[in-house]
């Protein structure tokens, strides 16, 4: 599934693409996708321009010079296309917000796990999904006031869009790994030294997701995400690697590395 530095990709392709070009139609396939019904959406966008391209976790807001702000999730096989004219339809286009220039930006999903909708109010429409703060944009001391709070495993933490929008399954398992915390440690026993490194590793983890285009193959040698395999050895101290099941997500850490506390 997509996770920050995914969407954050996604976003900056819409902003390089699709920006400052008249909406002159939207077609939507009927599926579970949408939030929101196709004449609605039509009239919001259409005669509308695209003015930016905003991120909150694995939320993009596009805000248009009008109004209404189409909102896009993602799920597990999300993507976009921007698309000249001559250029076909890609495969299991959902989505086709059409362009006076001829072009067209294509929202696609395979399982249809994704949400399409609108909010005339980014604020009110996080806080009405129960979102909890950007991972990026969070600072320290809330980060801490959240982790503290829950007596929940701190991988489980991290994957909660309630707490902490935008880590998912295999960044916190970097995260966590880089912060020498087993996943399964309860979030309200960490110390105020291991928060500020978990902190810390977070905003790290995905910048540098991000700079190498959330491209796993990129990541530098040293990252767990290379050695996702039972049994698999630890890149830091060459103990093997384990898997666990948490939340329903299957994890993986360094049984060396990460002692359980």
């Amino acid at each position: 599934m997509p996770e920050l530095p995914d969407v954050e990709m996604l976003r900056e392709y819409i902003e390089s693409t699709s920006l400052h070009q008249k909406i002159v139609d939207v077609n939507v396939e009927r599926t579970r996708l949408l939030r929101v019904d196709e004449p609605t959406i039509k009239r919001a966008l259409n005669g509308c321009s695209f003015e930016r391209c905003n991120r909150h976790g694995k939320l993009v807001f596009l805000v248009t010079d009008c109004e209404p702000v189409l909102v896009m999730h993602f799920g597990m096989t999300g993507n976009v296309q921007y698309l000249r004219n001559e250029e076909d339809e890609p495969g299991y286009s959902r989505m086709r917000i059409c362009f006076a220039n001829g072009s067209r930006l294509s929202y696609t999903s395979i399982r249809k796990l994704g949400r399409i909708d609108l909010t005339d109010d980014v604020d009110v429409y996080i806080i009405k999904n129960r979102l909890g703060p950007d991972a990026l944009a969070i600072d320290k001391e809330r980060f801490k006031t959240i982790i503290r709070a829950s007596a929940a495993s701190i991988k489980s933490v991290l994957m909660d869009q309630g707490k902490i929008a935008g880590v998912g399954n295999i960044y916190s398992d970097e995260m966590l790994f880089q912060a020498v915390v087993h996943p399964m440690t309860r979030a309200n026993e960490l110390d105020d030294m291991t928060l500020d490194r978990l902190f810390h590793k977070m905003k790290h983890v995905l910048r540098i997701a991000i700079d190498h285009g959330a491209d796993s193959r990129a990541f530098p040698g040293s990252w767990i995400v290379h050695r996702r395999t039972e049994g698999a050895n630890c890149p830091k101290c060459g103990s093997k690697i384990e898997k666990l099941k948490i939340s329903g997500r299957t994890s993986y850490y360094c049984s060396g590395c990460q002692i359980p506390t």
